[in-house]
């Protein structure tokens, strides 16, 4: 209910309500001065209320609201827009276009004109393209039929009516040289014996487009440079560029070695080796002699410098044996060694010049006895274990062991006796002593043809993973003998090939040389251990 002032009731009239005759003021004129005392009910007059507030009016239709989007274009009709994005390796991208407002229009490369979707580095994203609309059965449009508006990426756009031929086509040919460039031009191929790279060229001479040289000189197309070309004097025929034209680059590892300094070549010893990781050093006063003052430490080396039969030899076969090597100092003044040969055990005490420490002879008198417990000879591993930091010069340096190689392989295993003891015999004694059974295992074992010791299906080796890629399903494993062994997902048993956590796990595996020559795991058999609670986990190293 609407209450109006005494003073504002001259300036109400009544209007009808709905068409009935229940009548509302309607207020149709400025205020009027009224009394100086203030009542309640003054104050500014209301504003007159809108016509579709009224009681039995309709209301008026929202005019915020937007206009319906127009209608996509029907199967078959050709629409415009340009590419929002196009990449040629997964073979589609998205169109936008006004046509279907708030969608971007799919489209494959199989749509594209022949000469663009051949090409790999062609850069559509922005190009103006028409094409023709198809609605697929779950509604969205895709684009069939483009045809691409323009040049792409210096080429010509075909999209069936050849959008680059009607770009030139509007624009007109090129205008014609003038004399005085043509005079210039030929100049400077004349001083590069006729011909030159058209790269070069047209930094030479900028602005200027291939076809309008194409009437004053003639043009080849490079041979050992896909894609480039020759522009020569009408009549010349260029010959293959020198190889000193292009310089070959210079790897960092070049630069590296172009500020090392070459000692010589010297003797020494190595005394430190480590397979895995691949590197070791080398004890040598000669070659610390030559170098500058304040030169100390031993002299680093990695298993590459060695020579190819001595790589696959472990720790025990290298320490200790002497080499000789080149000697460089590195651009920060350390020594390190390559071309590495080692020295043979006759010419060791010729060649090194680097003798070793002789053992005290309490420690001498210790490996007698222990020898003699053993029969005077025993395996050269297990002897090292029981007097540890003995190194094999030092026990050749004594008068009263010999050292004998169960093989004539450099990396096999070694027999330590006493002198006056010959391994073989005191071998060959105890097989005769042994059960018939027994016996007969010897003398079967000792008939039978000795065969290389080497990684084959029947000798597996044993490694761990030290490096595994979850996303490419393959890594590296690492083992006494062999570094960097390629293994895929495929060559685990079924139970690991969805695991990602390799890390660590060590393996037996089967061995193998690819192609290239890199080695590569065959068949790979992981290890597991109990966990403690019942089950069993991997064997991590």
């Amino acid at each position: 209910r609407l209450r109006v002032p005494a003073a504002s009731a001259s300036r109400a009239a009544m209007a009808p309500v709905g068409g009935g005759s229940r009548k509302r003021p309607v207020f149709t004129g400025a205020p009027t001065p009224s009394s100086s005392r203030a009542r309640v009910g003054d104050g500014p007059p209301m504003p007159p209320m809108p016509p579709f507030m009224m009681a039995g009016f309709p209301p008026m239709p929202n005019m915020f609201l937007p206009a319906p989007p127009a209608p996509p274009p029907g199967p078959g009709q050709r629409a415009k827009g340009s590419v929002l994005s196009y990449e040629h390796s997964k073979g589609f991208g998205f169109i936008r276009s006004d046509a279907c407002p708030g969608i971007d229009v799919y489209f494959q490369k199989k749509e594209l004109p022949q000469s663009i979707r051949d090409r790999d580095n062609v850069n559509l994203k922005g190009k103006t393209v028409e094409f023709e609309v198809a609605i697929m059965p779950d509604g969205k449009p895709r684009a069939h039929r483009i045809r691409v508006q323009g040049g792409v990426g210096g080429g010509r756009g075909d999209g069936g009516g050849g959008g680059g031929d009607r770009k030139r086509e509007d624009s007109g040919p090129p205008p014609p040289l003038d004399d005085e460039t043509i005079e210039r031009m030929i100049k400077v191929l004349e001083e590069k014996a006729g011909f030159m790279d058209f790269g070069k060229f047209s930094r030479e001479f900028k602005a200027y487009k291939k076809s309008q040289l194409e009437e004053h000189f003639d043009f080849h197309p490079e041979r050992d440079k896909s894609g480039r070309w020759i522009i020569s004097l009408q009549g010349v025929e260029p010959t293959p560029f020198e190889e000193e034209d292009v310089p070959p680059p210079v790897s960092r590892e070049d630069k590296r070695r172009a500020q090392d300094t070459q000692l010589g070549r010297f003797s020494g010893t190595i005394n430190a080796f480590d397979q895995a990781k691949g590197y070791g050093f080398i004890k040598s006063a000669e070659a610390l002699a030559q170098a500058p003052a304040g030169t100390t430490g031993d002299v680093y080396f990695k298993k590459m410098d060695l020579e190819a039969e001595s790589r696959q030899l472990n720790r025990s076969a290298l320490v200790g044996r002497a080499v000789e090597f080149d000697c460089i100092l590195t651009h920060d003044g350390k020594p390190r060694g390559e071309n590495i040969n080692l020295v043979e055990a006759g010419e060791a005490g010729e060649k090194s010049d680097v003798p070793m420490p002789d053992l005290p002879p309490e420690t001498v008198e210790a490996m007698i006895g222990f020898l003699e417990e053993q029969g005077g000879h025993m395996d050269y591993g297990r002897f090292a274990n029981r007097f540890p930091g003995t190194k094999k010069a030092q026990i050749m340096q004594c008068d009263t062991f010999q050292l004998i190689p169960e093989s004539d392989n450099t990396g096999g295993r070694w027999q330590i006796a006493l002198l006056g003891v010959d391994p073989v015999v005191v071998a060959e004694a105890a097989a005769d002593s042994a059960p018939p059974r027994q016996a007969e295992r010897t003398s079967e074992r000792s008939n039978a043809p000795p065969g290389p010791i080497a990684p084959s299906e029947g000798l597996w080796l044993i490694g761990c993973v030290k490096k595994w890629d979850p996303k490419k399903h393959f890594g590296f494993l690492v083992a006494d003998g062999a570094d960097d062994v390629f293994v895929h997902r495929n060559d685990l048993p079924p139970e690991l090939q969805g695991n990602t956590n390799l890390m660590g796990v060590e393996m037996a595996f089967e061995l193998m040389h690819g192609d290239d020559g890199k080695v590569k795991v065959r068949n790979a058999k992981p290890l597991i251990q109990p966990n403690g609670r019942g089950g069993w986990q991997l064997r991590r190293a």
